[in-house]
């Protein structure tokens, strides 16, 4: 009972925490998925947010007219982002769980940002992203790309063009994908790439090292 009190205290303090830490960090994603991606949109269009914790990745697409959906598995990070008042519906889901509870082909646009680094095998939630978006939809995602020469640590997950390393202090795993990897998970669900983008996603203090993530925004085909 008082371990799940202290998780819950945690938890809490991390959501409420969250948004002055990613602004130290320097984290640009939702930046730049909206910049690459903004030429697809209308104001109107209908946007499912997958892992939208505080709200930070939603916020440009709302400034832009965009309806807002969210899912997110932290209770805490939701509240947070409701506080915000930029979405229409929020919902508390985990995304290891299929279905996602929302019906086939509702939204225009789908992002997914700085999720994937955080997921072993992406093709449950692929399948789902998938079925929810409409014929000529668009999905915007970050994902870590895991390179011959960059082992950092990092070892084989146990299925091909997936490693993942275990952060030692938080015992967090984070997982790196190949594009082979994506590129194939895309093809199997319609999806054709429009634009993929390198940048620098953060740099927790001066003396670690620099995280790059791709960007990619792809198009549901018919």
């Amino acid at each position: 009972m008082q371990d799940k009190k202290n998780n819950t205290v945690i938890s809490r303090k991390f959501a409420e925490g969250y948004d002055r830490q990613s602004q130290e960090y320097g984290w640009v994603s939702p930046e730049i998925l909206f910049g690459l991606g903004h030429e697809y949109l209308k104001p109107g269009n209908i946007m499912l947010d997958v892992g939208t914790g505080t709200g930070l990745s939603s916020l440009p697409f709302h400034k832009a007219g965009v309806q807002i959906y969210g899912i997110d598995g932290s209770k805490e990070m939701l509240k947070i982002c409701a506080s915000k008042n930029i979405a229409i519906e929020l919902k508390k889901h985990d995304l290891s769980i299929i279905p996602i509870p929302y019906q086939d082909k509702f939204f225009h646009h789908i992002t997914v940002n700085g999720v994937f680094h955080l997921l072993s095998d992406l093709a449950p939630l692929m399948g789902e992203i998938s079925r929810m978006v409409k014929d000529e939809g668009i999905l915007s995602f970050t994902y870590e790309e895991e390179k011959p020469d960059s082992s950092d640590g990092y070892f084989n997950s146990g299925i091909e063009g997936i490693t993942e390393k275990i952060n030692k202090e938080s015992g967090v795993r984070s997982y790196r994908h190949s594009f082979d990897y994506i590129n194939n998970l895309l093809e199997l669900n319609q999806f054709v790439i429009l634009k993929k983008l390198e940048f620098l996603a953060f740099r927790a203090s001066p003396w670690d090292k620099e995280k790059f993530f791709q960007a990619c925004i792809v198009r549901k085909n018919l």
